[in-house]
């Protein structure tokens, strides 16, 4: 009937608004650290954070290598998604635990902010 399928697109609405409420809610906490980095994938912190929004992940302003960033330790030059010197990339993800990092050139820094 016309008032079942008005119920569901009022409905629909509902859901559309409270997620974008949930999109523009200010977190209440962040944390953020630095990783350094080389030859072998390491978690950018082993500190689980519980996040609201994600996780910003940068390649320091100083690296001379080239950062690679993914989901696990199997993250590799290959298969990680590359961030330059100066690079970021925002993950929304629930903790920067989920969060592993490789580099080409040894001793590079990678910075995040999980809010």
């Amino acid at each position: 009937s016309s008032l079942s399928s008005i119920n569901t697109d009022t409905t629909a609405s509902k859901n559309s608004l409270v997620d974008i409420d949930n999109a523009v809610t200010v977190g209440s906490s962040f944390t953020n650290g630095v990783a350094t980095v080389g030859a072998s994938s390491l978690q950018i912190t082993t500190t689980s954070f519980s996040c609201s929004k994600g996780v910003t992940v940068t390649a320091d302003m100083s690296n001379t290598g080239t950062i690679f960033v993914g989901n696990s330790t199997s993250v590799s030059t290959s298969t990680g998604f590359s961030l330059e010197a100066g690079d970021s990339l925002f993950l929304p993800i629930d903790n920067p635990t989920k969060v592993y990092v490789i580099s080409d050139t040894a001793s590079q820094k990678v910075l995040y902010v999980a809010v």
